[in-house]
């Protein structure tokens, strides 16, 4: 208040004067820039780059302070000072824009109606998607085999990414093959496609993404990170359909040995790469080792393998053991209506002489008229009797016996009246299938003599 007077008067008119303090003009700042996983620091004084109280007035007030209005809402680290300066870091994996607010003040309070400036701050996506492979099937993503292998195929791998700019592609390669587009022209978050993996053996995945920035590759966190490059997310998937092979070479199929022969047997198993290599190799017998062949008859020898997958092969080879027949001499040409004895011997392998009267099994005779030069040949053509079996023993007046004293086998055939000539047939034991009523199993291995009758 001032006080007027004159010196004729004194003090005659009063005014009062009140000062305004006018409130600060915040004026918006941005955007400031930022990469991914970096901090923002902002000094005063300056513009742009600088305290966001750089651009702010008070027409009556030079010292402003900046007071926090709200936000940032991505900052895992935020700090504005009094001066306009500040730091921001941004949460982790985020992209785009982030904004605050806040008041500029000079020494009065924030009077009611002021307006808050924002700043902005674009994070710039510098980083590759997130990549995750999820194995689908068959078996809902777990191995149906051993040792985490798959034995049926395709297997079926799902391939998702994730990105603040979105995902617009995703590659993967198989072994270091050439690319596999699993997705593309996206442009979504998050973005997902199937692979189909069908390869023998060991399949080493690697996959990467594009994102609407233009970063390639994995970031950090994705499946089974490989960090080599711009990274990669990786996985692993084994398949194995093919069972191994086996291969005996002894004993061979069909092949004959004598009886109580020391014989070695011989076979191997494999699973060459891309198989998953052999596990256990099976037989009777280890290879190396003497086979059986201390009973006559067929005999089955069958080698099982199964390789780490869990892949199993079977195979056989089917042998006969025989006796070892020994025909003793006999009268040929005979004469016709007579008793022809035929006399012979079984022994294994060691000479050890095989008394068993049913190693007889049929025994028959062939005719066949005798030609006309010459002599009587083996001919199992002709017309033919049934001289013995084990049911109605021997027919027609023979007679079938052992000779203990020579450990032999005798045969009195009551020979027929007529000339001719006669094969004589013995199937024995050795070579019959007794689960077909005794069928021969090889033709070849009938022992076979020619009798001439006169």
């Amino acid at each position: 208040m001032v006080a007027q007077s004159d010196a004729l008067s004194g003090p005659s008119n009063f005014a009062t004067i009140l000062a305004v303090n006018d409130a600060p003009v915040a004026v918006n700042d941005g955007p400031y820039t930022v990469n991914q996983g970096a901090t923002l620091n902002v000094m005063t004084p300056g513009v742009l780059g600088n305290g966001v109280l750089a651009n702010d007035t008070d027409d009556d007030s030079p010292n402003l302070t900046a007071v926090l209005d709200d936000g940032p809402w991505h900052a895992t680290a935020f700090t504005l000072n009094a001066d306009g300066s500040f730091t921001y870091t941004p949460v982790a994996g985020f992209a785009g824009t982030d904004r605050f607010t806040y008041w500029a003040k000079d020494v009065s309070p924030i009077p009611d109606g002021s307006v808050p400036a924002e700043v902005s701050i674009t994070v710039v996506d510098t980083t590759p998607p997130l990549l995750t492979l999820t194995i689908m099937a068959p078996n809902d993503g777990a191995p149906n085999g051993r040792a985490e292998y798959f034995v049926t195929k395709p297997v079926t791998v799902a391939v998702s990414a994730t990105d603040p700019s979105n995902v617009t592609s995703i590659t993967c390669t198989d072994n270091g093959g050439p690319p596999i587009t699993v997705a593309s022209g996206i442009n979504a978050s998050p973005a997902s496609g199937n692979l189909s993996v069908t390869g023998e053996g060991t399949n080493s995945l690697r996959c990467t993404a594009t994102d609407g920035a233009g970063n390639t590759g994995a970031a950090p966190g994705s499946s089974n990170y490989d960090g080599s490059g711009a990274g990669a997310a990786t996985g692993t998937v084994k398949i194995d359909t093919m069972p191994p092979t086996v291969t005996i070479t002894t004993p061979a199929n069909n092949a004959t040995y004598l009886l109580n022969a020391a014989v070695a047997s011989s076979y191997n198993c494999s699973d060459p790469s891309p198989g998953s290599g052999w596990a256990t190799c099976t037989g009777p017998v280890p290879s190396g080792s003497n086979f059986s062949t201390s009973t006559v008859g067929q005999k089955p020898f069958t080698v099982t393998a199964t390789d780490n997958a869990g892949n199993s092969a079977s195979e056989t080879n089917t042998y006969l053991v025989v006796y070892n027949f020994f025909l003793a001499p006999y009268k040929s040409p005979a004469n016709r209506g007579s008793s022809v004895p035929l006399s012979w011997q079984l022994k294994d392998v060691n000479g050890t002489l095989i008394v068993d009267l049913s190693s007889l099994v049929r025994l028959k005779s062939y005719y066949t008229p005798k030609p006309s030069s010459g002599g009587c040949t083996i001919n199992t053509t002709g017309p033919s009797v049934q001289l013995y079996n084990p049911a109605t023993g021997a027919t027609g007046g023979s007679d079938f016996r052992l000779i203990q004293s020579s450990s032999s086998y005798r045969f009195n055939w009551a020979s027929p009246s007529v000339a001719g000539c006669y094969t004589i047939e013995w199937q024995l034991k050795d070579n019959s299938d007794p689960s077909s009523d005794y069928g021969v199993l090889n033709q070849n291995l009938l022992k076979k003599a020619s009798v001439e009758l006169k």
